[in-house]
């Protein structure tokens, strides 16, 4: 019998956390921006497109992390704008995150994102552009 690779058990472990933290309840991280603590659920199909949306207008570039990819456009209203959209399906909280330091705004919208996986956030991500062109082509008739 051969033995399991290591990243295996890496990936059935981040499983088995993420399904006993939404048994209990606990499937939630608490970013601060600004001095103000604001509670993050995974994000909703809803959640994510809005999100997306503000952020497939930004030129993201290369890097070895989420954090990395953010971090070189400096745009924090536009992150604000697609974090509010990740905590409460809004833009509303964007005035006061854009209060908030770059570093904050930037580390917690990589909290709400690592939340989650990347393939789903590719196909969102996907989704949302193809959207985009359909409603900018012109209708014939």
């Amino acid at each position: 019998m051969s033995a399991c690779p290591p990243f295996i058990f890496q990936d059935m472990n981040k499983a088995a956390k993420l399904v006993s933290s939404a048994v209990v309840g606990a499937d939630f991280e608490v970013i601060e921006v600004n001095g103000t603590s604001y509670v993050v659920k995974p994000p909703t199909i809803n959640r994510i497109a809005g999100a997306v949306s503000r952020l497939s207008r930004l030129a993201l570039h290369d890097g070895a992390t989420l954090k990395d990819i953010l971090s070189v456009q400096e745009n924090a209203r536009e992150y604000a704008m697609a974090l509010s959209y990740l905590i409460q399906e809004n833009y509303d909280l964007a005035d006061e995150l854009s209060k908030g330091s770059f570093d904050e705004v930037v580390t917690g919208l990589a909290t709400a994102i690592d939340m989650i996986s990347a393939k789903s956030f590719s196909i969102a991500a996907s989704l949302t552009k193809n959207a985009s062109v359909l409603v900018a082509k012109p209708l014939r008739w």
